[in-house]
């Protein structure tokens, strides 16, 4: 019975595909200036990673010395922080977007400002307790340069620059267009009657992609946490590309079910593949607290530094995701739909 009415349903979203002459396009899906600069940042963050496993794959980085790896990082956050501001100003004019700096500025704060949240905490904590663990007020006033002016200036520069490049909107003939979608004659937006929540296609995608890499992921953490030592760039680039590669096409099949909201004008695909793809990072971070469970670290400052980094680090592989599995559904919708 089931398959009889999904099978129904997507015939008639490819009728609806075949019927569509690209007169009415999508609306702005909510929020939009939020999603733009999410997107910019995940570009950012694949790009900051991909820099590091090239040093890493070209024995730049000494096994038994972590401080070469953190500066390298700091080192390519702020370098590559121009990749978000464009590509976060591209997105953000094609979904109709005018005013480029509010979007810049929301680039630097999507991963910044949670980093130095939980950053001013940690440190706060290893300096009560007097642990070398704690950043002095020399590096911290090196950071805070660093990011004053390189990371921040080349953000704004990468969203002056989208602001001038050639972009063709898609979020309709009106710039900032507004169009609430319509729903199908049910009164709902579903395509596949058994699986038609976001949130439980995320569930199941991200589950699917998490248990592609979950065994990588415990020698990983025992070797950030000094428990094991782990060097092996090579496999750990492969898993990498092997997620990136399957969350864009998970992300690109789940978006296939929803061509329906197309027909009807419904511009949800952009989040829904956003949390479709970056559904993954949930995972990672219930896997993280059961590594820490099982873990022989106990008390405050151990407790803070693992659960406050690990959710840092699951909030930026969630970006990195997203950002792959919305732009693999942007492939996907303008060739399928024809928007060009």
């Amino acid at each position: 019975m089931c398959d009889s009415i999904t099978e129904t349903g997507l015939e008639a979203a490819q009728q609806r595909l075949l019927q569509y002459d690209g007169s009415v396009l999508p609306a702005v899906p909510p929020y939009h200036n939020l999603l733009a600069a999410m997107l910019g940042v995940g570009i950012q963050i694949l790009a900051l990673a991909m820099c590091m496993f090239v040093l890493g794959l070209g024995g730049v980085f000494y096994p038994f010395n972590r401080g070469r790896q953190l500066v390298a990082l700091v080192a390519f956050y702020a370098l590559t922080a121009g990749i978000a501001g464009y590509v976060g100003g591209l997105h953000y004019r094609r979904l109709g977007g005018t005013d480029w700096a509010p979007n810049a500025r929301l680039c630097s704060a999507v991963l910044g400002a949670p980093f130095l949240a939980v950053f001013t905490c940690l440190n706060t904590i290893a300096a009560t307790y007097r642990s070398t663990a704690a950043v002095p007020f020399s590096a911290l006033s090196s950071l805070g340069l660093g990011w004053a002016l390189v990371a921040f200036p080349l953000t704004m520069l990468g969203g002056f620059a989208a602001r001038n490049a050639r972009v063709e909107p898609l979020a309709g003939a009106g710039v900032g267009s507004s169009r609430a979608a319509k729903p199908s004659s049910d009164g709902s937006y579903r395509l596949w009657p058994c699986h038609h929540t976001t949130l439980l296609r995320a569930a199941m995608a991200g589950a699917l992609l998490f248990w592609a890499v979950h065994i990588e992921l415990w020698y990983l953490l025992a070797s950030v946490w000094g428990l094991n030592l782990y060097a092996l760039y090579t496999p750990l680039l492969a898993v990498f590309v092997l997620l990136v590669l399957n969350t864009a096409l998970v992300t690109a099949a789940c978006t296939l079910l929803d061509l329906q909201r197309l027909g009807v004008e419904d511009p949800g695909w952009w989040w829904n593949s956003f949390l479709c793809g970056g559904s993954t990072g949930i995972y990672v971070c219930g896997y993280c607290c059961y590594f820490f469970a099982r873990s022989s670290m106990r008390g405050l400052l151990q407790t803070a530094f693992f659960l406050g980094y690990s959710a840092v680090a699951c909030w930026a592989l969630f970006l990195v995701l997203g950002a792959v599995g919305a732009h693999a559904s942007l492939l996907v919708v303008r060739r399928t739909v024809a928007l060009r």
